[in-house]
């Protein structure tokens, strides 16, 4: 029998069905095109889509959508990665709650091309659900975070949202490029609620880049990063300013920092800052701790610390690691206590390499290194200027059974109120100090050297 016009319409038709029709595990894409809090359009509905069908991995905001105001949390319980393309609306919520949460585990939530503003509680909070192990990715492209009353951005492992508890052994990663967290942190009534805050209390590690971003005027820290287990804390800062955070307020009435990573258990810490502003902060411009038995490395180039209420720069290891440090064309300036600061407390060493370093006119040393415990300091300087600061240009001082060796070339210290450079070995151990005729010393209120079981060697 020969086919008809019929039966092969129905085979053309089928066979376009079986090819466009997609299959359970395609992904899809929701188009937002209403500005209103929930309805059909919405980007309410569209997250309440995702939460219900895995397939859903794409949010879409109409450019013509502009501003959307909420009247209760978006919540995003999905277990599936999340991309929100935002079309530049902006989001903004009326009372005090959270303006967009995500507790589901997706591996991946992706924000581009969206303003979030004052909200009455936190902009974006990652909240990982208890048992997780695999990693959580977050990250943000041209996302302005601006005005909230708690944090700008939260990602949280503990189980009672608050950075205590129970924590999980998922690791964090963060990617912020080309984005803007300014002015979080503004309720008179919570504490330590931080521009960017991550809170990893397990088994994982944080790994974390900011690049092309501004972080300014936040009221606690404008970058807190805290891990308390074995994980490790990898952290880079690229072209960015992390400028005016940490006034503080009636709660928590004490400054904060620009840039604040502790690491507590026996991982590592490790930062990198290059061609960035970190000045006019409150507290500390930059402050790293690391409290247990790993490293802790810090690599800071063409990098500004000034006019910071405290140290410019803070480096601390308080365990049975090492701290490392490699600076390069750093300017400290006019910070209310040390310029530099680098101290290691136990039996791991302290190792500085330092190059095209000006500390003017801080509030006490331009550069300080302490090392008072077992291990020893190494300190290399070249090409360097610590003036009219004061207290002493350098104090550097080894308490403990280590070795001390001290090496300057190019390095003019001028103008301080007190000592030029003071450098001291008070253990059993060795002390050396070793200067090019190019070190200039002069001009300093109580005297050039001030050398307690070190011995000077000109080259």
């Amino acid at each position: 029998m020969k086919p008809t016009w019929a039966s092969l319409g129905v085979v053309i038709v089928l066979g376009w069905m079986h090819l466009v029709t997609p299959s359970f595990a395609s992904a899809r894409s929701v188009l937002v095109t209403s500005s209103r809090d929930a309805g059909r359009g919405s980007l309410r509905d569209a997250i309440a889509a995702a939460n219900c069908d895995p397939r859903i991995d794409h949010i879409e905001l109409d450019h013509r959508v502009g501003s959307i105001v909420l009247e209760s949390t978006l919540l995003y319980t999905g277990t599936q990665s999340l991309r929100i393309e935002g079309g530049w609306a902006r989001i903004t919520g009326a009372g005090p709650f959270d303006l967009l949460l995500v507790s589901g585990g997706a591996p991946s939530i992706s924000l581009a091309e969206l303003r979030i503003e004052n909200g009455g509680r936190a902009g974006l909070v990652v909240s990982v659900p208890a048992g997780t192990t695999n990693e959580i990715a977050v990250e943000l492209c041209h996302v302005s975070i601006r005005g909230m009353a708690a944090e700008g951005l939260h990602v949280d492992e503990y189980t009672d949202g608050i950075g205590t508890g129970v924590s999980t052994d998922a690791s964090i990663r963060l990617r912020i490029s080309d984005s803007v967290i300014e002015g979080n942190g503004a309720s008179p009534t919570l504490d330590d609620v931080d521009g960017i805050r991550i809170d990893e209390g397990g088994l994982g590690d944080v790994d974390v880049e900011i690049v092309r971003t501004r972080i300014e005027n936040n009221v606690f820290d404008g970058v807190e990063l805290d891990e308390t287990d074995e994980g490790t804390v990898h952290a880079m800062v690229a072209f960015s300013t992390l400028d005016g955070n940490g006034v503080g307020n009636t709660v928590m009435n004490e400054p904060d920092d620009g840039l604040d990573i502790d690491e507590s258990g026996p991982g590592d810490l490790d930062l990198s800052v290059w061609l960035a502003s970190v000045s006019g902060n409150f507290d500390q411009g930059i402050d790293v701790g690391e409290a247990d038995d790993g490293d802790a490395m810090l690599s800071l180039s063409w990098v500004e610390t000034s006019a910071n209420g405290q140290e410019g720069t803070k480096l601390g290891e308080s365990g049975a690691g090492s701290a490392t440090a490699h600076v390069s064309a750093v300017t400290a300036l006019s910070n209310g206590d040390d310029g530099l600061q680098f101290e290691e407390d136990d039996a791991g060493d302290l190792s500085v390499d330092a190059s095209c370093v000006t500390s003017r006119a801080n509030g006490k040393d331009g550069v300080k290194l302490e090392e008072t415990g077992a291990g020893s300091l190494r300190f290399t300087l070249r090409h360097a200027r610590s003036t009219d600061n004061a207290d002493d240009g350098m104090q550097l001082s080894e308490a403990n059974a280590g070795d001390l060796a001290v090496a300057l070339d190019d390095v003019t210290v001028t103008g301080n109120v007190s000592k030029g450079i003071k450098v001291k070995q008070s253990s059993s151990g060795t002390g050396a100090l070793t200067t090019t005729a190019t070190v200039v010393v002069d001009g300093n209120g109580s005297g050039i050297y001030d050398l307690n079981g070190v011995v000077r060697t000109d080259v």
